[in-house]
């Protein structure tokens, strides 16, 4: 299995120290207002509720589903709407992808900060684990 998750990992760290690297332009430039940065704020909360709310009714899960589940939802996705709307001419949609950059950067440190989140969350409602 560490064949598979070691380097999905991989490409999620990337993508991680990347926005991390953009968002710290952004934020220096002051290309980005203070209610983008709340914005940036509430959709990676909005993102874990919506994975709580994804395992919501299940009684049991894979072990390694949280490993998968979690960095697509809150990262690999997020990254994807703002490659495609980068390449958009649309002035507020440039901004959205700024507002993203900086909310995949907020997930990774979250991610980096608490690792264990994941099970925390399994742990809280309940969820037994299968191998």
């Amino acid at each position: 299995m560490a064949l598979v998750i070691f380097p999905f990992l991989v490409l999620i760290s990337f993508v991680v120290i990347y926005s991390i690297i953009e968002s710290l332009k952004i934020i220096k430039t002051n290309k980005i207002s203070e209610k983008n940065l709340a914005v940036a704020l509430f959709i990676s909360l909005g993102l874990y509720i919506v994975i709580i709310i994804s395992y919501w009714g299940e009684s049991r899960t894979w072990i390694f589903n949280p490993y998968f589940k979690i960095p697509t939802l809150v990262i690999l996705v997020p990254f994807i709407i703002k490659s495609i709307l980068n390449k958009s001419k649309n002035i507020s949609l440039v901004a959205l992808t700024d507002t993203l950059t900086v909310s995949i950067a907020l997930n990774g440190i979250i991610g980096i900060l608490f690792p264990s989140i994941s099970f925390e969350i399994l742990d809280f409602m309940s969820i037994e684990k299968y191998y």
